[in-house]
């Protein structure tokens, strides 16, 4: 899940990142080329607002594509009166806002080819991966597991925030074996906890009996 959410935004920075690039070119945006280069999961109100107030502090104006030629007019004239009168406090505004000025930076980064950010994605699952597999030699970790599925089962944990839904094929079906492989879990575990004190048992048998001693 981390790698996906983390897909996603890499993805939403590039499209961004795209966006600047075209207002730098044109000299503003349209609100169909948000349309056309924002993902399209992209739905949500409040993450709209985000994305469209921080192209605007960037100084980036976005119109309606019907606008277009009159603010064409209009940016020539404001434009010459610009040229006539420098506005050097300008420069001084994008400074002294660090958001402005880390965006104004971003867009200047090169962007990441879907190649790259798919590579960096999958280095990141198999680092996750990689992790679990590590936690989960520990031997305390079967019963942590075991914990956390009895919460399940009892009702005193949130389906929700312990599982994936995307991993498994339906909850009525995960709930109704969570219980046998619980059982299954609690078996193993037993079954590798007697296993190692015999092992323990049998290496300190064939130890010298001076080093036995100073063990007990």
């Amino acid at each position: 899940m981390a790698a996906s959410r983390l897909y996603s935004a890499i993805e939403l920075q590039s499209r961004i990142r795209e966006l600047i690039k075209l207002a730098k070119e044109q000299g503003y945006l349209t609100f169909d080329d948000l349309n056309e280069a924002l993902p399209e999961g992209i739905t949500d109100a409040d993450e709209l607002d985000l994305i469209l107030t921080r192209l605007r502090r960037l100084e980036i104006d976005i119109i309606e594509a019907s606008e277009v030629d009159r603010y064409k007019d209009g940016k020539k004239d404001t434009e010459e009166e610009l040229e006539e009168e420098e506005r050097p406090e300008a420069k001084v505004d994008i400074l002294d806002d660090p958001v402005r000025m880390y965006l104004k930076q971003m867009g200047q980064v090169p962007l990441l080819t879907r190649e790259q950010e798919v590579e960096i994605s999958k280095r990141i699952e198999e680092a996750e991966d990689m992790v679990l597999k590590h936690i989960n030699r520990f031997g305390f970790i079967a019963q942590a597991h075991l914990d956390l599925a009895t919460k399940l089962i009892e009702g005193r944990e949130r389906f929700d925030r312990v599982i994936l839904d995307k991993k498994i094929e339906s909850r009525e079906r995960y709930m109704k074996n969570l219980p046998r492989l619980c059982k299954q879990v609690e078996q193993l575990s037993a079954s590798i906890t007697r296993q190692f004190c015999e092992v323990s048992r049998n290496s300190l048998k064939k130890r010298p009996p001076k080093l036995r001693a100073l063990q007990r």
